[in-house]
Formats: structure tokens, sequence, C-alpha cells
């Protein structure tokens, strides 16, 4: 379907002046890791890893980048390509200029609670309910068969505390908004202060 978008904007003579931005929102498992199929149950490479293509003929050539961002740095980039300004309030990256590599957090709650981050080289899945890390080199291991956790104890306590950290935050977060949007009547006091 996107081959017949292209081809519409060619023969429109707008492919030159449109940008088409296609972002893929998650992966799909195929049993590559043990009882592992379809997608958010897991956070495996398969899962997580999505593509993101930016196509105008007049400002891309057809690389592929090994970059790793996020969803969250879709705005910025796409804003970057128009020129426009990143707002302050955008927690994201563009992709384009400025990049620079960081921590990247992901989780899913489906089959089990699972939260994971990407540092680099580095792969680290820890699965909440069962006390389970998980540690990869994905420069070596791409498929995420060779557990390297019991080999680096130091770099897994350390991204173990990461992880809980930011699901705090996030936690903390859907808290205030759920409070934020809950209909509180006030104290009695206030109430009759104001009259």
């Amino acid at each position: 379907q996107v081959g017949r978008i292209w081809d519409y904007l060619k023969a429109k003579g707008k492919a030159d002046n449109t940008l088409l931005v296609i972002a893929g929102d998650h992966g799909e498992s195929f049993g590559e890791h043990r009882g592992d199929f379809m997608h958010g149950g897991r956070i495996y490479e398969t899962a997580v890893r999505t593509p993101l293509l930016l196509v105008n003929p007049r400002l891309f050539s057809g690389k592929r980048s090994p970059r790793t961002a996020n969803h969250l740095d879709l705005v910025p980039t796409v804003l970057d390509v128009l020129g426009l300004p990143r707002p302050a309030r955008h927690q994201g990256q563009s992709l384009l200029r400025g990049y620079q590599p960081r921590m990247l957090y992901f989780y899913a709650d489906w089959q089990r609670h699972y939260l994971g981050l990407r540092d680099g080289q580095w792969k680290y899945i820890y699965t909440v309910d069962r006390e389970h890390h998980e540690l990869y080199d994905l420069t070596r291991d791409a498929a995420e068969r060779q557990n390297l956790a019991a080999q680096h104890p130091q770099q897994v306590e350390a991204y173990a505390q990461r992880a809980r950290r930011w699901e705090r935050f996030y936690n903390e977060l859907d808290h205030a908004r759920e409070m934020a949007t809950r209909c509180i009547s006030p104290p009695e006091s206030a109430v009759a202060r104001l009259s």
C-alpha cells in the first residue's frame, strides 16, 4: 500500500515536496525465543526493533542508519527535517542533526512483567515477577541467544536499579495523572473561604 501512495504522489507531481514518514509501533515474534510468538508479550529485539522510514527524493538518498531511537524521537526528527524548532517540552531528539546515543527504556506487561533498556551495544531485560535478569551484547549476539548476566553482575545490578527507577517514575506519573483527572470535592473549609 505504501507503494501505491508513493506512486500517487509522483503522478501528481508532489513527491519532491512531500515527507513520507513510516514508523512501526512494534515488531513481531515467530518463536525465536521459547514461547515468544506475536508481539507485546516480551521485549526481545524481534518485538522492539521497528522500522522508521523518512522518504523524500530531494532530502534522502536511501541510506540505512544504525542509530537507535524510540518514538519520542519521531516528532523532533520531523520538525528538524521541516526546519522547525523542537519545543522544549519534547523529551526526544532529532535523529539527524545533533544526534547523541542515549539509553533507551522499554517494557511489556502482558504475559509477564518485563522491564528493559538498551545502552549502546548492551541490552538488558528484567523479568520483574521472576527476578530474572538477561544481558546481551547485541554487537556479538544480535539474536539474543547468549545471556551474559552471570558474567557481568555489577553491570546487571546497575541496569536493574535504573530500570526500577524508571518504572517508579512512570508509576508515579500515572498516579499523578489519574489523581488530576478525578473529580475530587474540595474540603468544606476551602468552600467556606470562597463564600
